[in-house]
C-alpha cells in the first residue's frame, strides 16, 4: 500500500512542497505515539490518519486542504517521509494487524483456493478501503470477509471462546504446534493461552520445538505431534526449544500439564441380553444370552482415548460377546483422538482421506501405540447429531468391515478445521480439508446411512437430556453378525 502511493510521481512540485511543509510543521509531540503505534493502534483502534496525526488541529488542516482520496495518498507519502527518521517505523503493514493476520492465514491455509469464487486479493483491497476510510472496524470487516467463503466453520473467536477450544488440547500446556512443510521443523504457531504453563514459561509464537519428553519432533506433522501427546499420560511435558532468532541457544523446560477441567466423555457398562437366536445356533432350544459391552462416547476430547482404553480393558477381563459404541449426540472434537480410538479396533487401516488445498491428499490411518485392544464384533450407533470426527471414525470402521452401523443417518459434516491463535489472544478456525471415507464416499451434507435403522429418540431432545442411555434390546445382534460376515472391503 505504501509503495503504491510512493510510486505515484504525477504530483506537481508545488503539491509535493505543500505536503512536505505540512509534515514539517506538525507538532513534535506527534512522534511519540508513532513510536508506540502497534500498541496504541491495537488498544484504541484508531483510524490511520488519526494515528499519524494525533492532534485535531493537524487533522483539520489536512481535511480542509485535500480530498478523501488525496488524504489517503498523503498518509502513504507521510509514512514514506517518516521512514527517513530511524525512530519512526514503516507503518504500511501494521495499520490493521488483526485483519492482515487473518487475511494471510486464510490466503495460505483455506482448503478451497478459489475462496468460494472470490478474488482474495481484490477482497483485501476492498476491505482495506473500508478500514482506511473509517467506515468499519477490523473485527466487523474480518467477519464480513469470512462470510464470503460461505463456510460456517471458518470463523473468528473472541479470547474467551477461543480458550474453550483448548479442551481438545492434548498437551495440556496451552500451546498449538505446527510443522513447516519445507524445513520439517515443528514450531509454536500461536501465542500461548494466557495463564497456561507454556505462557508462564515464556514460550513465544515462532519458537522451534526439537523434542517433547525426550522424543524428537523431526519429520512429525501436527497430527503426529497430537497423537504422541494424546498417548502420553505424564503429568509434565519437557520441551527442548529455541528462539528462531537464536537457533544455537537451545533451552529445556518442564511444563505442568493441566487437564482437570476436561470431563471424561466415556461411560460404560456390561449388560447381558437375551438372544434366542444365539441359543438355537449353539444347539439349544433358545434362551441364549449375549454379554454386551456398552460404551457411550460423548465427544473426542483429550480424555476420550484413556476413557475408551479403560472401558475396553474392562470388557476384555469380563469376556464380552459384542462391543456396542453409542455415538449419538457426539458432534466431534479432536480428529487425532478419533484416529487413536480407531486403532483400538483395527491396526494401521485407512480411516479417512483428507482433500486439502490444491487437491492435495493426505491419508489418515488408525494409530494406537499399544495396538488393537479388542477384536470382538462391533456395532456403532449414530443419530442426526453424530458429526465430524465421529463420522470419520464410523465411516472408517464400516468401510474396513470392522463395524456395523445402527441408528439413524448422521449429520453430514465432512470438513476438517485448523485452529489458529492470533497475536491479540483471539482465535481463528479455518476449514483446511474435507475428508472422504476409505471407499471414497463423501461425508459432507450426505452423512452416513445406517445398516440397521433404529427408531431412536429425536437427536436434539436426546442432546438436551444429556444423551440418554440406549435401549440395547433394540439391536439385532444376530443380523449384525451376518452383515459383518458378508462384508467386503
Amino acid at each position: 500500500m505504501t509503495y503504491a502511493y510512493l510510486s505515484q510521481r504525477k504530483m506537481t512540485s508545488l503539491f509535493s512542497f505543500l505536503i512536505l511543509i505540512i509534515c514539517i510543521i506538525l507538532p513534535l509531540s506527534t512522534t511519540f505515539p508513532l513510536r508506540h503505534l502497534s500498541k496504541g493502534y491495537a488498544k484504541n483502534q484508531l483510524h490511520p490518519t488519526r494515528i499519524l496525526f494525533r492532534q485535531e488541529s493537524s487533522l483539520h488542516v489536512l481535511n480542509k486542504l485535500f480530498s478523501q482520496e488525496t488524504r489517503r495518498q498523503l498518509t502513504g507519502i507521510s509514512i514514506g517521509l517518516f521512514t527517513l527518521f530511524p525512530s519512526l517505523p514503516l507503518l504500511a503493514k501494521d495499520n490493521f494487524p488483526l485483519f492482515e493476520e487473518v487475511w494471510s492465514l486464510t490466503s495460505k491455509n483455506y482448503y478451497d483456493n478459489s475462496y468460494n469464487g472470490n478474488n482474495w486479493n481484490e477482497v483485501k483491497k476492498q476491505i482495506q478501503m473500508k478500514l482506511e476510510s473509517g467506515e468499519s472496524d477490523e473485527k466487523t470487516v474480518i467477519k464480513e470477509m469470512l462470510k464470503k467463503l460461505n463456510d460456517k466453520y471458518s470463523r473468528l473467536y473472541d479470547e474467551k471462546s477461543f480458550q474453550n477450544l483448548f479442551k481438545y488440547d492434548a498437551g495440556g500446556i496451552g500451546l498449538i504446534f505446527e510443522s513447516d512443510s519445507n524445513t520439517k521443523k515443528v514450531f509454536v504457531s500461536s501465542p500461548p493461552i494466557p495463564g497456561s504453563s507454556g505462557d508462564k514459561a515464556g514460550i513465544k509464537k515462532g519458537d522451534i520445538i526439537y523434542s517433547l519428553n525426550g522424543i524428537s519432533t523431526n519429520n512429525l506433522n501436527a497430527i503426529g505431534i497430537l497423537e504422541m501427546l494424546s498417548n502420553d499420560n505424564s503429568d509434565k511435558l519437557t520441551l527442548e526449544y529455541s528462539s528462531p532468532d537464536n537457533l544455537d541457544n537451545k533451552k529445556t523446560v518442564s511444563l505442568d500439564r493441566v487437564k482437570e477441567k476436561v470431563v471424561n466423555p466415556v461411560k460404560f457398562r456390561l449388560q447381558v441380553v437375551n438372544d434366542d437366536a444365539k441359543g438355537a445356533a449353539e444347539g439349544g432350544e433358545g434362551g441364549g444370552s449375549r454379554r454386551i459391552g456398552y460404551i457411550q462416547l460423548k465427544e473426542f476430547n483429550s480424555k476420550a482415548v484413556t476413557g475408551m482404553k479403560e472401558a475396553l480393558d474392562y470388557f476384555n477381563q469380563n469376556n464380552i460377546d459384542f462391543v456396542l459404541l453409542d455415538l449419538r449426540g457426539n458432534t466431534g472434537g479432536g480428529f487425532q483422538f478419533a484416529l487413536n480410538i480407531g486403532g483400538m479396533f483395527m491396526n494401521d487401516k485407512v480411516m479417512a482421506t483428507a482433500i486439502g488445498r490444491g487437491n492435495d491428499q493426505t491419508v489418515f490411518k488408525t494409530s494406537y501405540p499399544s495396538g488393537v485392544i479388542t477384536t470382538k464384533p462391533l456395532v456403532v450407533v449414530t443419530d442426526g447429531l453424530s458429526a465430524s470426527a465421529t463420522e470419520a471414525l464410523v465411516a472408517g470402521l464400516r468401510d474396513n468391515c470392522r463395524a456395523i452401523v445402527a441408528g439413524s443417518r448422521s449429520f453430514g459434516k465432512g470438513k476438517i478445521q485448523g485452529v489458529f491463535g492470533l497475536n491479540d489472544g483471539e482465535g481463528l478456525t479455518l476449514t483446511v480439508a474435507q475428508y472422504l471415507s476409505p471407499k471414497g464416499n463423501v461425508i459432507q451434507t450426505k452423512g452416513i446411512e445406517p445398516d440397521l435403522p433404529l427408531s431412536v429418540l429425536n437427536p436434539y431432545i436426546n442432546y438436551l437430556l444429556g444423551n440418554q442411555d440406549l435401549d440395547i434390546t433394540k439391536i439385532d445382534f444376530n443380523k449384525a453378525l451376518n452383515l459383518l460376515s458378508t462384508c467386503k472391503e
